[in-house]
């Protein structure tokens, strides 16, 4: 139902390419965030739950994915899918109305925080709103590093990955 999409220019927004299906698996997928390193590799952050009308406590578990392609510019990039989170990160609903969430009592326990950015070896480094399984418990945010894909800079030294900023 709200699936992640990508697609890419090769010449600066001038023209862009067909919208090809990031996440492999079903759901509903929200707040997605990407950070590109070179040429053609690119990651990505979002909230997923397996439930297609999220808003019982009970049905509705949230979890946070990581994705990332090597290949963003062909005419079909791959993707390689993989959990952030080791656990359900928030359970219930998740309002997407903004300042509007107030008038029905919407769920904005998280306050989109997510976010992802490429360390300095080239791994993506993750943050997001943690909430575990309690119903508007309280929130702590998480950070992960993730060295189990390819690095997002070609040639980088992955020894340098999850030890900070990437240098400029």
């Amino acid at each position: 139902m709200f699936d992640i999409w990508f697609s890419h220019s090769s010449d600066r927004g001038g023209t862009w390419s067909q919208p090809v299906k990031v996440n492999s698996d079903k759901g509903t997928h929200y707040f997605p965030w990407i950070a590109a390193g070179s040429t053609g590799r690119v990651v990505f952050i979002w909230l997923n739950s397996p439930d297609y009308t999220p808003a019982d406590v009970e049905q509705s578990p949230w979890y946070t994915t990581f994705a990332q392609t090597t290949n963003g510019t062909a005419a079909v990039p791959r993707f390689a899918q993989t959990s952030a989170s080791s656990n359900v990160m928030h359970v219930g609903g998740i309002c997407t109305n903004g300042i509007f969430c107030s008038l029905n009592d919407g769920n904005r326990d998280l306050a989109d925080s997510i976010s992802i950015a490429i360390d300095r070896g080239g791994s993506a480094a993750l943050a997001w709103t943690d909430q575990g399984r309690v119903l508007h418990g309280p929130t702590h945010i998480t950070y992960g590093c993730n060295t189990s894909q390819q690095s997002a800079y070609a040639g980088a030294n992955q020894g340098l990955s999850c030890k900070g900023p990437a240098q400029k």
